[in-house]
Parts: C-alpha cells; structure tokens; sequence
C-alpha cells in the first residue's frame, strides 16, 4: 500500500466501536421518537374516549 492510504485506514477496533456508537444513537432516536409517537396516540385515545362517552350520553337521553 502507499504511504498515504495506510494513514488513513483506521484500526479495526476503532471502527468497531464507531460503528456500534452510530448504531446505539440511531437505537436512541427511535426509541425517543417511538415515546412521542406513543404519547401522542395515548392523547388522542383519552380525547376519542370522551368523545365517545358524550355521544353514548347524547344517544341515551335522545331515546
């Protein structure tokens, strides 16, 4: 190999490492983006639930 392309292969290790800590921070912004997604679905599902219980009521009384 040439003088400068053994410089700029890094240490099988080192790639190792770069490569898991790339993985673990993609892992982390799923899981953090999965929260919120969560989050705003369990929100949405209290605001049906009410909807549906003002309904059931209106449909009650209606008959």
């Amino acid at each position: 190999m040439t003088k400068g392309v053994d410089k700029q292969i890094e240490p099988k290790e080192t790639r190792g490492a770069d490569k898991l800590t790339l993985n673990n921070d993609a892992l982390k912004a799923i899981k953090a983006k999965n929260e919120a997604m969560m989050k705003a679905l369990n929100t949405r599902i209290e605001e049906v639930e009410e909807e549906f219980v003002m309904c059931r009521t209106v449909m009650i009384k209606g008959c």
